[in-house]
């Protein structure tokens, strides 16, 4: 499916940056109708900037941005009346309403939002507040899309939608609510053929390209004695000093070391033989019931049954289960 109509967003020399420092200069890309347009780099690369910069939410230095077939000047809201819609990294959900009320003050179609990611359905009632880091970006995704379906121009084509991070969430279900958005109704699960088809362009940052080492080091843990318990270990970042994996809401983050007790003790884990009956698992000591567990692609400290999706026993052990290689090892 190559793309041959006029883009619906065209950046021509982008410049843009914080007080003196220019965080980007001569950024240029282009989006089609019905095309996805992927923008990866390492952290700091400028890739948050460049989005900022495009929906005019932080000024422009230099450079101009066309937004379907016009020179986009307009604040970010008056843009999001004209179809784009703009999904950022941090939540951008109003944690007091519930997750059904958060899809109501969008413009789309409630239905729609949940055809698109139906695991909102059992959600709804839940303030988003407390929802996982995960699920709140889900309820923003949801919006966004259906927003920008309801928005489309005459002629059918699709608006605009701008998603800063995606990670912490199933991937593939992102890619397929994007390409539904853009081609009717077609699943592309259901035709392998259709789904490697779709038209998909990666735009890598220039300004610090992702090497092998970097990558290696955001898969590389060093492991500390224990935060809150010396017998047991914590996970500090071989990329970023000073941070950890801790469990908050029981999904697993990275964050920087507060000196407090409670993040030493959502910091800190207990080895135990695997529970596959290989390798290690690492219990949680301040939930000593629950261990590290990998779930539809996000990490949490998971029970053996339970409330929640992830404490699922379906697959529990396998899935608690983690091998230890160099440097560790």
């Amino acid at each position: 499916m190559t793309a041959t109509r006029e883009p619906v967003l065209l950046v021509k020399d982008l410049a843009a940056g914080y007080g003196d420092l220019m965080a980007i200069r001569g950024v240029s890309f282009q989006v089609h109708p019905g095309e996805i347009v992927a923008m990866f780099g390492a952290n700091g690369a400028g890739k948050t900037t460049t989005l900022l910069a495009t929906v005019g939410e932080l000024p422009r230095a230099r450079g101009e941005v066309i937004w379907r077939g016009e020179k986009a000047t307009s604040r970010l809201y008056k843009l999001a009346r004209a179809g784009l819609a703009f999904v950022p990294e941090a939540p951008s959900v109003i944690s007091g309403l519930s997750a059904l009320d958060n899809l109501r003050i969008g413009r789309g179609s409630v239905d729609l939002a949940l055809d698109y990611f139906p695991e909102l359905r059992p959600l709804l009632g839940r303030r988003a507040g407390l929802l996982s880091g995960g699920e709140q970006q889900i309820l923003a995704m949801a919006r966004a899309l259906a927003t920008s379906v309801l928005t489309r121009s005459d002629i059918g084509e699709p608006e605009f939608s701008s998603i800063e991070e995606w990670l912490g969430a199933n991937t593939e279900d992102y890619y397929s609510a994007l390409a539904h958005t853009g081609h009717g109704s077609w699943n592309p699960r259901d035709d392998a053929h259709l789904w490697m088809a779709f038209n998909l362009r990666a735009h890598h940052m220039q300004a610090q390209t992702v090497a092998r080492r970097v990558k290696e080091a955001d898969a590389t843990w060093i492991v500390q004695t224990g935060l809150a318990n010396r017998s047991c270990v914590s996970f500090e970042s071989a990329n970023d000093s000073g941070q950890y994996l801790r469990h908050q809401d029981f999904e697993l983050y990275l964050d920087p070391d507060d000196g407090s007790s409670q993040f030493a003790h959502d910091a800190t884990f207990c080895p135990q033989p695997g529970n596959s009956g290989q390798g290690y698992s690492f219990q949680s000591v301040n939930y000593p019931y629950k261990y590290i567990r990998h779930y539809d692609y996000v990490v949490y400290i998971a029970s053996d049954g339970g409330s929640n999706p992830w404490d699922t026993p379906k697959l529990w052990p396998d899935d608690s289960t983690w091998l230890v290689s160099q440097p560790w090892g």
